[in-house]
Formats: structure tokens, C-alpha cells, sequence
């Protein structure tokens, strides 16, 4: 059968049915095994602990020693401490002792973290 110059082939037009078929089952089996997936990872037992619930503190010792460890790499790899000394005026590291001094204030790791 001729449409203009075109031929129309009704076995070609099947072929094409059949793979939209076999794309939209194929898309449906993704789908349903990546849902599985992640019903059975939720469902496998290992619980998290919940956000805030980090029990596990870090001892005063540690807090400091994390401390100097983290001012020591800023002072030696961070350059734009030097930078704020020329351009304002103020000395991160001639402050160190005063940090230091703040961290047994802090009541827990997060307090210590953020201050």
C-alpha cells in the first residue's frame, strides 16, 4: 500500500506496538523492583539512631586535643587567616589561648562543635 512516496508496512506498525509494550512493562519492572529494594532495606533491621540521640560524648581531652589539632592545620594550610591580620586588622592566631579557654564551658559535643 503507497501513501505518497511512503510505503506503509502493517508488520513494521505491529513491531512498534510490541516494543512499546515491552518498554512500558520493562519501565513498570524498574519501578517495582527499585520499590522493593527499598521496602527491604527499611525493613532489614538496622535501625539508626535518630538525629539527637548520639549518646557517645566526647571527654574534655578530646575536645581539646580536637581543638589544637583543628587550629594547628588552619595555621598551617589556611591563608587567609594572614589575610584578615593584614586587611582588618585581627589575629585569629594570637587568640588561640582564648578558644582554647571556651571549650570546658561547652555542656556537650554539639555545643562544642558549634561554638
Amino acid at each position: 500500500m503507497a501513501v505518497g512516496n511512503r510505503r506503509c508496512l502493517p508488520a513494521r506498525d505491529d513491531c512498534r506496538g510490541t516494543r512499546n509494550r515491552q518498554l512500558v512493562l520493562l519501565s513498570i519492572l524498574v519501578v517495582t523492583l527499585a520499590a522493593a529494594v527499598c521496602v527491604c532495606s527499611c525493613l532489614s533491621g538496622e535501625k539508626k539512631p535518630a538525629q539527637g540521640t548520639y549518646k557517645a560524648a566526647l571527654t574534655m581531652e578530646q575536645k581539646l586535643k580536637d581543638f589544637r589539632y583543628l587550629f594547628q592545620t588552619l595555621k598551617e594550610s589556611y591563608p587567609f587567616l594572614e589575610l584578615k591580620k593584614r586587611t582588618e586588622g585581627y589575629d585569629w592566631v594570637a587568640h588561640e589561648k582564648e578558644f582554647e579557654q571556651e571549650i570546658p564551658g561547652t555542656k556537650d559535643d554539639r555545643e562544642f562543635a558549634l561554638r
